[in-house]
């Protein structure tokens, strides 16, 4: 499962922060016209994604990655390095310091046990 943020939560008055933070299952797609913003990156993991010029950057825990709009961003896991492996480099990487964004201090166990709520291709299309 993994952390993907989206559009603030529609029933959020006053809500205070720029996006919404959803859970999405392995093997799922979020909805077409879904926004997704980024990718959470669990505080006990990390990733790595391919940069334009065919370099990798790694990611530690606890970070959100930004990814431009309109980039379809696929997230999997290196079986050898347990890494998450991301197919678009994201546009920022920000922090719980720097964000406007909800960055919960949330483990890969953690999200396992969230209730799955970001729209997918079954169900928002």
């Amino acid at each position: 499962m993994v952390g993907v943020y989206g559009p603030e939560p529609d029933d959020a008055d006053n809500y205070r922060y720029a996006t919404g933070l959803y859970f999405l299952a392995n093997g799922e797609t979020t909805a077409i016209e879904w926004d997704c913003e980024g990718i959470l990156i669990p505080k006990d993991a990390s990733a790595v994604a391919t940069l334009t010029d065919g370099q990798n950057q790694d990611f530690a825990g606890l970070t959100a990655l930004k990814v431009a709009d309109g980039t379809q961003v696929t997230v999997g896991r290196d079986a050898a390095t347990g890494k998450l492996t991301l197919s678009t480099a994201p546009t920022v990487a920000v922090n719980t310091a720097q964000a406007n964004w909800p960055i919960p201090s949330l483990s890969q166990a953690a999200i396992d046990r969230r209730p799955l709520d970001a729209p997918t291709l079954t169900t928002g299309d």
